[in-house]
């Protein structure tokens, strides 16, 4: 990534993360983990960590990529570019990830220990 991407992505990431805090009403906590965009600007994944209260996650994610559009309107005004890139919604899955290793890690020291 050039540094022009990377500021359009960091400037990308703080408006969604704005918008879908403020205007969104979702059961539960999303976070804006990492935006990556383009070379030409034009298109932007947006990947997202979600811990929910009830429903799962790929609801989640369906549901912010058929509200895109109004998140782009809204973001087209938090974010001055001369072309505001088409942007999709991605599920983030690093922290279940982590977590699974994190697990397996335990389960080796606890067969260890006996």
């Amino acid at each position: 990534m050039s540094i022009r991407t990377e500021r359009v992505a960091n400037v990308i990431k703080e408006g969604v993360a704005s918008i879908l805090e403020r205007n969104l009403t979702l059961s539960g906590l999303i976070t804006v983990t990492d935006v990556k965009i383009s070379d030409d600007l034009k298109n932007a994944k947006i990947y997202v960590s979600v811990f929910l209260t009830e429903g799962n996650k790929e609801d989640t994610i369906k549901k912010l990529n058929f509200e895109k559009k109004q998140i782009k309107f809204a973001l087209a005004k938090k974010v001055y570019l001369k072309y505001m890139p088409e942007i999709s919604f991605y599920l983030d899955e690093t922290i279940d990830k982590a977590e699974r290793i994190e697990n397996i890690f335990k389960q080796i020291h606890k067969d260890e220990n006996n």
